[in-house]
């Protein structure tokens, strides 16, 4: 159905009711020895850590996620500023323990394209997954993308602990001859969120 690719965050698809929705909500992302530990890039999946903080998921995939909030839309420094004027000397995220904020989508009837660890096949349909880092050497950060896929190689019953349901295969297909890092990959939606 979808093969093994790259990662590349959680890119914006469409909407149950048609047309992705856009609208997001500012958060400030959380900076201590829990939410700082990695670069924060567009497409990460993002939960509330303390007060009205945000923090990237827990990685690795062995520890249980906490109920996403929704997907990073942009980054912006701690003056609330778009970070595009960074390129071309990194790409568009916050460094590991920076101050900054993300507009986060919040929409919970969107769906997601998004890589995967393994071939997914059609009996991955309607299954729970773990959202994770699928690069070990995490993000690219020379353009700002996003180390984040799904994870089809573990247990995908426990909706709670796996919030992400698969509702098939991407749409969406690159040729692989212009660009490997983008082809394929599944669509997915929150089945288990923290609403705001």
């Amino acid at each position: 159905m979808a093969a093994l690719k790259a990662p590349f965050g959680f890119k914006p698809s469409r909407n149950l009711h048609g047309v992705f929705n856009p609208a997001t909500r500012r958060y400030p992302i959380e900076t201590n020895a829990v939410g700082g530990v990695r670069p924060v890039f567009v497409g990460d999946p993002v939960t509330f850590s303390s007060g009205n903080n945000v923090r990237v998921v827990q990685i690795p995939a062995t520890v249980a996620n906490p109920l996403p909030l929704g997907v990073i839309m942009q980054c912006l420094d701690a003056n609330q500023k778009p970070l595009v004027f960074s390129q071309p000397t990194k790409g568009p995220f916050l460094a590991a323990a920076a101050v900054g904020f993300v507009d986060v989508y919040t929409d919970t009837d969107n769906i997601y394209w998004v890589a995967t660890d393994l071939t997914a096949a059609n009996t991955n349909v309607n299954a729970c997954v773990l959202a994770t880092a699928l690069s070990s050497a995490g993000g690219n950060n020379a353009v700002g993308r996003s180390p984040f896929g799904v994870q089809l190689g573990t247990d995908t019953s426990a909706t709670n602990e796996r919030p992400w349901r698969i509702i098939g295969a991407a749409p969406q297909t690159r040729d692989y001859l212009m660009n490997a890092d983008w082809v394929d990959g599944v669509e997915v939606i929150l089945a288990n969120a923290i609403l705001t």
